[in-house]
Protein backbone atom coordinates (compact mmCIF):
# COMPACT_ATOMS: atom_id res chain seq x y z
CA UNK A 1 0.00 0.00 0.00
CA UNK A 2 1.17 3.54 -0.85
CA UNK A 3 0.75 6.10 1.69
CA UNK A 4 -1.78 8.84 0.37
CA UNK A 5 -1.72 12.32 2.10
CA UNK A 6 -4.88 14.77 1.15
CA UNK A 7 -4.63 18.60 1.28
CA UNK A 8 -7.42 20.92 0.23
CA UNK A 9 -8.68 23.49 2.35
CA UNK A 10 -12.26 22.68 1.65
CA UNK A 11 -14.26 20.47 4.20
CA UNK A 12 -16.42 18.79 1.50
CA UNK A 13 -14.23 17.92 -0.52
CA UNK A 14 -11.35 16.52 2.18
CA UNK A 15 -14.76 14.24 3.72
CA UNK A 16 -15.81 13.34 -0.20
CA UNK A 17 -12.09 12.38 -1.20
CA UNK A 18 -11.68 10.64 2.71
CA UNK A 19 -14.86 8.38 1.44
CA UNK A 20 -12.91 7.52 -1.60
CA UNK A 21 -11.96 3.92 -1.62
CA UNK A 22 -8.53 4.24 -1.75
CA UNK A 23 -7.36 1.01 -0.54
CA UNK A 24 -9.33 -0.79 -3.78
CA UNK A 25 -6.56 1.42 -5.61
CA UNK A 26 -3.76 0.39 -3.67
CA UNK A 27 -3.51 3.78 -1.03
CA UNK A 28 -3.66 3.98 2.38
CA UNK A 29 -4.89 7.43 3.30
CA UNK A 30 -3.09 8.28 6.28
CA UNK A 31 -4.05 12.17 6.95
CA UNK A 32 -6.14 14.59 5.33
CA UNK A 33 -5.10 18.69 6.27
CA UNK A 34 -7.04 21.84 5.29
CA UNK A 35 -3.69 23.63 3.86
CA UNK A 36 0.21 23.20 2.73
CA UNK A 37 1.42 24.60 5.93
CA UNK A 38 -0.29 21.04 8.22
CA UNK A 39 0.93 19.52 5.55
CA UNK A 40 4.61 20.33 5.28
CA UNK A 41 4.14 19.98 9.46
CA UNK A 42 2.93 16.53 9.14
CA UNK A 43 5.54 15.36 6.04
CA UNK A 44 8.66 16.70 8.85
CA UNK A 45 7.19 13.17 11.02
CA UNK A 46 5.81 10.97 8.58
CA UNK A 47 6.69 9.54 4.99
CA UNK A 48 3.95 9.23 2.31
CA UNK A 49 4.23 8.58 -1.31
CA UNK A 50 1.84 10.73 -2.50
CA UNK A 51 -0.05 14.12 -2.42
CA UNK A 52 -3.31 14.95 -3.35
CA UNK A 53 -4.05 18.82 -3.13
CA UNK A 54 -6.01 21.66 -3.98
CA UNK A 55 -3.95 24.61 -5.17
CA UNK A 56 -5.30 27.92 -3.80
CA UNK A 57 -5.80 27.18 -0.21
CA UNK A 58 -5.23 29.69 2.66
CA UNK A 59 -1.50 29.55 4.73
CA UNK A 60 0.07 28.20 2.18
CA UNK A 61 -0.85 27.30 -1.30
CA UNK A 62 -0.32 23.71 -3.65
CA UNK A 63 2.28 25.45 -5.42
CA UNK A 64 4.27 26.12 -2.28
CA UNK A 65 3.24 23.41 -1.11
CA UNK A 66 5.15 21.24 -4.37
CA UNK A 67 8.26 23.58 -3.74
CA UNK A 68 8.72 21.80 -0.15
CA UNK A 69 8.24 18.73 -0.86
CA UNK A 70 10.76 19.09 -3.54
CA UNK A 71 13.16 20.11 -1.15
CA UNK A 72 11.77 18.03 1.93
CA UNK A 73 10.87 14.55 0.05
CA UNK A 74 11.56 14.90 -3.73
CA UNK A 75 10.53 11.41 -4.74
CA UNK A 76 6.70 12.57 -3.10
CA UNK A 77 4.53 12.55 -6.08
CA UNK A 78 1.90 15.30 -6.28
CA UNK A 79 -1.30 14.95 -7.92
CA UNK A 80 -3.37 18.50 -7.79
CA UNK A 81 -7.28 18.34 -7.67
CA UNK A 82 -8.36 21.80 -8.35
CA UNK A 83 -11.36 24.43 -9.21
CA UNK A 84 -8.82 26.64 -10.68
CA UNK A 85 -8.40 26.49 -15.00
CA UNK A 86 -6.17 29.22 -14.56
CA UNK A 87 -3.06 28.27 -17.17
CA UNK A 88 -0.52 30.26 -14.86
CA UNK A 89 -1.62 27.40 -11.94
CA UNK A 90 -0.97 24.53 -14.21
CA UNK A 91 1.98 25.91 -15.65
CA UNK A 92 3.58 26.41 -11.99
CA UNK A 93 2.44 23.27 -11.76
CA UNK A 94 4.27 21.76 -13.89
CA UNK A 95 7.16 23.76 -13.64
CA UNK A 96 7.64 22.34 -10.23
CA UNK A 97 7.02 18.96 -10.97
CA UNK A 98 3.76 17.72 -10.28
CA UNK A 99 2.62 14.34 -11.67
CA UNK A 100 -0.94 16.00 -12.70
CA UNK A 101 -3.58 18.25 -12.70
CA UNK A 102 -7.18 17.96 -12.62
CA UNK A 103 -10.15 19.65 -12.74
CA UNK A 104 -12.85 20.02 -9.87
CA UNK A 105 -15.52 18.73 -10.18
CA UNK A 106 -13.46 15.20 -10.81
CA UNK A 107 -14.40 12.31 -12.53
CA UNK A 108 -13.12 9.28 -9.67
CA UNK A 109 -12.85 6.88 -12.87
CA UNK A 110 -10.55 10.24 -13.99
CA UNK A 111 -8.60 10.14 -10.56
CA UNK A 112 -8.52 6.33 -10.62
CA UNK A 113 -6.67 6.38 -13.72
CA UNK A 114 -4.51 8.95 -12.33
CA UNK A 115 -3.91 7.62 -9.06
CA UNK A 116 -3.23 3.87 -10.78
CA UNK A 117 -0.13 5.74 -12.84
CA UNK A 118 1.50 7.44 -9.99
CA UNK A 119 1.48 3.47 -8.51
CA UNK A 120 3.02 2.49 -11.74
CA UNK A 121 5.39 5.16 -11.61
CA UNK A 122 6.23 4.80 -8.15
CA UNK A 123 6.54 0.91 -8.55
CA UNK A 124 9.05 1.84 -10.95
CA UNK A 125 11.33 3.74 -9.30
CA UNK A 126 11.36 1.56 -6.36
CA UNK A 127 12.28 -1.46 -8.37
CA UNK A 128 14.94 0.85 -10.15
CA UNK A 129 16.70 1.72 -6.46
CA UNK A 130 16.35 -2.31 -5.29
CA UNK A 131 18.26 -2.54 -8.59
CA UNK A 132 20.99 -0.37 -7.49
CA UNK A 133 20.99 -0.82 -3.94
CA UNK A 134 21.61 -4.83 -4.99
CA UNK A 135 24.14 -3.66 -7.44
CA UNK A 136 25.89 -1.90 -5.24
CA UNK A 137 25.72 -4.35 -2.72
CA UNK A 138 27.22 -7.05 -5.18
CA UNK A 139 30.25 -3.98 -5.45
CA UNK A 140 30.83 -4.03 -1.72
CA UNK A 141 30.95 -7.92 -1.87
CA UNK A 142 33.34 -8.30 -5.03
CA UNK A 143 35.33 -5.49 -2.98
CA UNK A 144 35.21 -7.45 0.32
CA UNK A 145 36.46 -10.60 -1.63
CA UNK A 146 39.15 -8.88 -3.96
CA UNK A 147 40.74 -7.11 -0.15
CA UNK A 148 40.97 -11.15 1.32
CA UNK A 149 42.64 -12.41 -1.77
CA UNK A 150 44.76 -9.86 -1.65
CA UNK A 151 45.64 -10.59 2.18
CA UNK A 152 45.02 -14.44 2.50
CA UNK A 153 46.51 -15.04 -1.30
CA UNK A 154 47.66 -18.52 -0.10
CA UNK A 155 44.38 -19.67 1.54
CA UNK A 156 42.69 -18.54 -1.99
CA UNK A 157 44.72 -20.56 -4.22
CA UNK A 158 45.11 -23.65 -2.10
CA UNK A 159 48.66 -22.55 -1.07
CA UNK A 160 49.91 -23.59 3.16
CA UNK A 161 51.64 -19.90 2.94
CA UNK A 162 50.02 -17.05 5.14
CA UNK A 163 50.86 -14.07 3.45
CA UNK A 164 52.60 -11.27 4.64
CA UNK A 165 50.59 -8.52 6.53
Amino acid sequence: MYKLMIVDDEPIVLKGLSRFAWQEHGFQLVTAVKNGLYAVEYLSDNPVDVILSDIKMPKMNGIKLLQQVNQLTPDVEVVFLTGHADFSYAKEAIKYGAFDYLLKPVDFSELADVMNRVKEKIAKRNDEKDQWLNLIQREKQVSANLKYKRILPGFFSGSDQLAEV
